[in-house]
């Protein structure tokens, strides 16, 4: 191992330095998971789609309430590749308590009827009280 050059200390201070910058960018700067700007729900009633805003700090409580109606029945919504819409594994609805739920087509699958209405920009409404 011997002696040690001057140009191999500056290769081998270099390389540490730069190895840590890039440990404490990836813990500071983190590339992990970004929460997606903007949520389609659909009304299990009626099957209105409506698209949520949920960029910044912005979240959502599930099922969210109709703007209109003040009932909870938006959850989301996804198009699979035959282009068959279902409501979000997570949010898949008691088979024994979808009498209400019109749109609804098969609770198990959470296999839905969607309108063919532009969706519409969902803007949470105010708590009564």
């Amino acid at each position: 191992m011997g002696d040690i050059r001057p140009w191999q200390l500056i290769l081998i201070v270099i390389g540490l330095g730069g190895g840590i910058t890039l440990v404490v960018w990836n813990m500071t700067h983190g590339g992990g998971p970004r929460p997606p700007s903007e949520v389609l729900l659909v009304d299990l009633k009626t099957g209105d789609r409506f698209v949520a805003d949920t960029s910044g700090k912005k979240m959502l409580l599930l099922p969210e309430r109709h703007p209109e109606t003040g009932e909870p029945t938006l959850v989301p919504v996804r198009e699979d590749e035959n282009g068959r819409w279902a409501v979000t594994d997570t949010y898949l609805i008691d088979p024994d308590s979808v009498t209400e739920f019109d749109a609804l087509v098969n609770a198990s699958t959470g296999e839905i009827n969607v309108s063919d209405a532009k969706p519409r920009t969902f803007k949470r409404i105010r708590p009564r009280g």
